[in-house]
C-alpha cells in the first residue's frame, strides 16, 4: 500500500476542451509537458452521499482518497479563477480486494461508474497540472486541476504561487467557485444507470 497528502485545486466544465484552452496548455502554459496524452477508463464506486470519499480502480490498481479539510477560497489568473483548495489523503491498493476497505456488500450493491479520460499533465516544482476531457454516457466534461503531493516537506505559498504561475496566458471562459469542487461532489451528479461512454 502507497499513501500520500496532497493539496488539489479542481474545476469542472460541460462539454469539449475549448480550442484555446488546450492550445494554451499544450504550447504556452508553465512546466514540462507529458510527451503524449493519457486515455483510459476508472471506474468508481458511486457513493452519491458521500462527496468526501472517493474509490476508484485504476488500471490495476485501487484508489482511496478522502478529503481531511477545506483550506480556503482563493483567486488566480487576475480574478479570472476562484476556487476551493482541499487537503486529501490517497491510498493505492496494488492487490485489488476491495473488501479489506469497505464491506464486499456495498461494493457488490452499489453500481460501479465507468470514466473515459484523455488527460495531459504538465509539471513544476513538484505541481503537477492536468487537464482531462471526460466522457460518461453521452455527457463530456472537462477539468482543469493542479496538485501537489508530499506536502510534508513543501510549503502552502509555494502551491499557491505555482498555480498563479501556471494561470498566465489563460485564454478561456473564466473558472468560477461554483464550478471548482471535486471528483465525488462531479460524481454525485451523473445517473449511476447511464451507458459506458460510446468511444
Amino acid at each position: 500500500m502507497l499513501s500520500s497528502i496532497t493539496w488539489e485545486i479542481r474545476w469542472f466544465q460541460e462539454g469539449q476542451i475549448p480550442s484555446e484552452v488546450e492550445h494554451w496548455f499544450k504550447e504556452d502554459c508553465l512546466g514540462n509537458l507529458d510527451s503524449s496524452p493519457e486515455t483510459r477508463i476508472d471506474r468508481y464506486l458511486f457513493l452519491p452521499e458521500y462527496k468526501t470519499v472517493n474509490l476508484k480502480l485504476r488500471e490495476e490498481n485501487l484508489e482511496l482518497k478522502t478529503l481531511q479539510a477545506q483550506l480556503e477560497e482563493r483567486q488566480f489568473a487576475q480574478g479570472c479563477w476562484h476556487g476551493k483548495i482541499e487537503q486529501w489523503t490517497k491510498w493505492v491498493y496494488r492487490d485489488l480486494t476491495q473488501q479489506k476497505i469497505i464491506p464486499i456488500q456495498v461494493a457488490r450493491q452499489r453500481p460501479w461508474l465507468s470514466i473515459y479520460k484523455k488527460r495531459q499533465q504538465r509539471y513544476y516544482k513538484n505541481i503537477s497540472a492536468e487537464i482531462t476531457q471526460l466522457c460518461f454516457g453521452n455527457s463530456l466534461w472537462w477539468s482543469l486541476a493542479f496538485e501537489m503531493a508530499n506536502i510534508e516537506s513543501q510549503q502552502y505559498s509555494d502551491f499557491c504561487e505555482g498555480v498563479e504561475l501556471f494561470s498566465q496566458f489563460y485564454p478561456g471562459s473564466c473558472l468560477s467557485r461554483e464550478q471548482s469542487y471535486s471528483y465525488p461532489y462531479w460524481l454525485s451528479q451523473l445517473d449511476s444507470q447511464t451507458t459506458l461512454c460510446q468511444t
